[in-house]
């Protein structure tokens, strides 16, 4: 497993940690309505680790950000998570990977150490490692953090109203990755418009591939760094009615806003 660069703004660094890469998932599953002539010259327009060897198929990273601020550790998203009962979602289904002795040995995290874990939004493979067995229940991975995720995604996947069909991948997140930590009390929760946290940190509002999705803007002085959690946009960028498999599209999730082909 090679270890990704670490970028600087200012004072922070930026380090990507990864817990697994998903190989040979076809372009027509990611864009299910996109007419083939809509593919023709997509591999120029990707990086060469986003595709397979045979340039159709494409290749999907889950991972964690590392962020480094002169005062605090904070991870963003969490990946899939290990042990987590996913029988409607077999890829992600009682998983064993060294995620965190890969946070250990790549970015030298101690999981005791992080101040902060940032969730953009709640989906099977942004927030599993929020939390890990012990004694058959779930409890917090990073014990001393405060858990910063928005509201929105809380609210609606904590409701029956998010068990639809366009949620089935994500079956069971909230009760064993997302519950644990609010019952725990390490909960800060943003609100829909976004905002700032932490002075250098801002939530953007980016919905369209999950109810409350946001990105996150980093700013150290004149310096400014936008992670985005979930990026599907080189087609509906170029083609603006292509829709992905994964966007909130289930009744009552999409604003009058939302662009149908909105990604993250």
């Amino acid at each position: 497993m090679r270890r990704h660069k670490v970028h600087r703004i200012g004072e922070v660094t930026i380090q990507k940690v990864l817990e697994q890469s998903l190989q040979n998932v076809p372009k027509s599953f990611v864009y299910p309505t996109a007419k083939p002539e809509e593919f023709e010259g997509i591999a120029a327009r990707l990086a060469a680790v986003d595709l397979e060897d045979n340039q159709d198929d494409l290749v999907q990273s889950v991972h964690t950000w590392v962020v480094r601020t002169p005062r605090h550790l904070v991870l963003i998203d969490t990946g899939s998570g290990n042990h987590k009962q996913r029988p409607l979602n077999p890829l992600f289904h009682e998983q064993n990977i060294p995620f965190l002795e890969r946070l250990r040995d790549e970015a030298g995290v101690d999981p005791a150490d992080v101040d902060y874990v940032f969730n953009t939004h709640l989906h099977v493979d942004h927030s599993g490692w929020n939390t890990v067995i012990d004694n058959n229940r779930w409890v917090p991975t990073f014990p001393n953090a405060r858990y910063v995720f928005p509201r929105r995604e809380a609210e609606y996947y904590g409701s029956p109203a998010s068990h639809n069909e366009v949620n089935v991948p994500s079956r069971g997140v909230f009760e064993d990755s997302v519950l644990p930590v609010i019952e725990a009390g390490l909960v800060d929760f943003i609100e829909p418009d976004g905002g700032h946290y932490l002075d250098i940190f801002r939530f953007i509002p980016t919905c369209g591939h999950s109810i409350g999705h946001m990105s996150i803007q980093l700013t150290w002085a004149t310096k400014r760094r936008s992670l985005a959690a979930t990026c599907y946009t080189t087609l509906s960028r170029s083609s603006g009615h292509i829709s992905t498999r994964f966007s909130a599209s289930s009744p009552g999730m999409r604003q009058p806003h939302e662009r149908e082909s909105s990604g993250s």
